[in-house]
């Protein structure tokens, strides 16, 4: 769990003046499903259905602040696998708080047309922001097998998607935006 949670870190902004971007969103619905969103803008990473991994109390929506859960992170070892609580009033992480920003968090699939299906015809990348998003999904998916993957090329104006299949269930997505040659 430090993995995954240090590879959404690598996504999630750092000192942006857009605030709520500089964490961790987590949301669970209704019936449980848990779904840990994070973007800097130019990339976002989805990991959903991941209930088994996270204590978060149903119908809840909280930005985990990035500087907090990395100072918490960092009081464990790699294979640690201390306890994650997350309700709307706070979390935790083992005996460790961790703030929440408050903000309303941008809805990444919208914003990176994740559910998209046009077709290619040319796209730019930024390799180091790619290499950097493949670590991030290295270290998520850590202690995962897939059921199968996607890495797909869109428009130039929509992002490369990455998309594994968990055995558990478990979805990741990642997303990277395309730049202007």
């Amino acid at each position: 769990m430090i993995k995954t949670l240090k590879g959404l870190l690598t996504v999630a902004a750092k000192k942006d003046i857009r605030f709520y971007l500089n964490g961790i969103h987590v949301v669970c619905d209704s019936d449980g499903v848990v779904k840990l969103e994070a973007s800097d803008g130019h990339t976002g990473m989805i990991l959903e259905n991941m209930q088994h991994m996270f204590n978060v109390a149903p119908d809840t929506d909280v930005i985990l602040c990035r500087v907090s859960l990395d100072n918490a992170i960092k009081m464990f070892g790699p294979k640690a696998t201390p306890p994650l609580s997350i309700n709307n009033d706070g979390a935790r992480l083992g005996e460790h708080a961790v703030t929440l920003i408050d903000g309303r968090y941008p809805d990444i699939r919208r914003a990176l047309r994740i559910d998209s299906s046009e077709k290619c015809d040319e796209i730019g990348l930024n390799f180091e922001i790619l290499a950097t998003m493949c670590k991030a999904c290295s270290l998520v998916c850590h202690d995962y097998t897939y059921k199968g993957g996607i890495f797909k090329m869109r428009d130039a104006s929509e992002p490369l998607l990455i998309r594994r299949e968990l055995t558990d269930g478990g979805k990741l997505i990642a997303a990277v935006m395309p730049m202007r040659l």
